[in-house]
This record gives structure tokens, C-alpha cells and sequence, in this order.
């Protein structure tokens, strides 16, 4: 590690506080807008652990992922599905798997949502009804 990448890393840490605070903030704020909605969900932390909150989960009852994920892509709002299952991988088929029924359930139901620690309540706000329209179509 070079001085420069230690003096990046040191200042970082000097704000962590801040990133926490913040990230909670963002967390706080999905999981308020989409509280009462019967299509999604804000996947909460363990109760058992202190999150960072640093990635926010969309949990759908469709098994629509991907097509929100177009859909706010078509927006240019940027969002991540969820990690392909690996022992779905071509490397990985000849290997020996579990059934991992689930593992393919949450890739087709659950997207990971921008969730930068400069996100405002406005940009939130347009992430969610962008969603949001998707079920008045």
C-alpha cells in the first residue's frame, strides 16, 4: 500500500461516522416508501448484527427483477441485480451443487438499489414512483 492510498484510507475512516449516519439515512428512507406497498419490500439487516447499511435489497413477490432493472435503466437510474447464482456459472455446471432452489428465487426477485452516500430524498423519491409505475402498467 502506498502513503497516498494509506492517507485516502485514514481520511476515510475519519468520516466514517458520517457514511454510517448517512447510509441509515437512505436505508430509512426506502424502507419508509415502500412500507405499505404489497409488491415490495426493503430487506432489513439481522437483528443480531450492527449494519452499515451499505447496500440496500429490493424484494419483489413478482419474480420482476430484471424487468425493473430495464425499467430504470431506462430511466439512467442505476441499479444491480442481484449476484447470478455461481453454481449456475458454465465454469461451475460440472461441479457438485445442493438443490439451491432459493438462490435462484431471490436472482429473479430481489435488486440491489442505488444506494450512494450522496443520494438525496428527492433522487429516492424518483427511484421508488419509477418503480412504483411499474404496476400501474
Amino acid at each position: 500500500m502506498s502513503n497516498i492510498q494509506a492517507a485516502i484510507g485514514c481520511a476515510q475512516l475519519d468520516k466514517i461516522n458520517f457514511f454510517l449516519k448517512n447510509k441509515k439515512k437512505i436505508f430509512i428512507n426506502y424502507n419508509i416508501k415502500f412500507k405499505n406497498n404489497k409488491f415490495y419490500e426493503i430487506l432489513d439487516p439481522s437483528k443480531n448484527v450492527k449494519s452499515n447499511y451499505w447496500l440496500n435489497i429490493l424484494k419483489t413477490n413478482k419474480n420482476n427483477s430484471f424487468k425493473i432493472f430495464k425499467l430504470l435503466q431506462s430511466k439512467k437510474i442505476e441499479s444491480r441485480l442481484l449476484w447470478y447464482p455461481m453454481h449456475l456459472l458454465k465454469p461451475f455446471k460440472k461441479f457438485q451443487k445442493y438443490n439451491i432452489k432459493q438462490a435462484i428465487e431471490n436472482y429473479k426477485s430481489h435488486l440491489c438499489l442505488p444506494s450512494s452516500i450522496n443520494l438525496k430524498s428527492h433522487e429516492i423519491d424518483r427511484i421508488v414512483n419509477t418503480i412504483c409505475q411499474n404496476d400501474k402498467k
